[in-house]
């Protein structure tokens, strides 16, 4: 049986102010029905370096506030990064710490994926953040 994030009022709150410290509010949000029929919903924020997405009902209902109600999963752009000249990945440490502060919030356990030339996935049981690299040919 999956596990159901277990936090309290105030803890949801906290969550949904650090999602909002990255991602702008949606200005025709995604109603919590909406969400539900979705297998998993997501959010890029403004910058286009850190995508959100909500894989269980209650991530879903904390992320939905900032998902455009259009929304569609065909908007989840593509991992599959490749560059054709050898390069490196370099990540904004802002938005790591921001990505590793979220998941201490959720008290989950994170797996990371990381790999050469490839976004930083960071995946929980009811989250996943994908951060862009900076690429910098050497």
């Amino acid at each position: 049986m999956k596990k159901q994030i277990d936090i309290g009022f105030g803890l949801e709150c906290d969550i949904v102010k650090h999602l909002s410290k990255k991602l702008g509010p949606a200005d025709n949000p995604m109603s919590w029905n909406n969400s539900k029929s979705k297998k998993q919903i997501a959010v890029m924020d403004p910058a286009n370096i850190i995508l959100v997405i909500a894989k269980t009902d209650h991530a879903k209902l904390m992320l939905c506030r900032f998902v455009e109600y259009d929304w569609s999963p065909k908007k989840i752009p593509s991992l599959d990064y490749h560059a054709k000249e050898e390069s490196c990945s370099m990540f904004s440490t802002s938005y790591v710490l921001w990505a590793v502060e979220f998941f201490k919030l959720l008290g989950d356990s994170v797996t990371v994926k990381v790999r050469y030339d490839y976004p930083l996935t960071l995946e929980s049981e009811d989250f996943v953040i994908v951060l862009a690299p900076r690429i910098e040919n050497r």
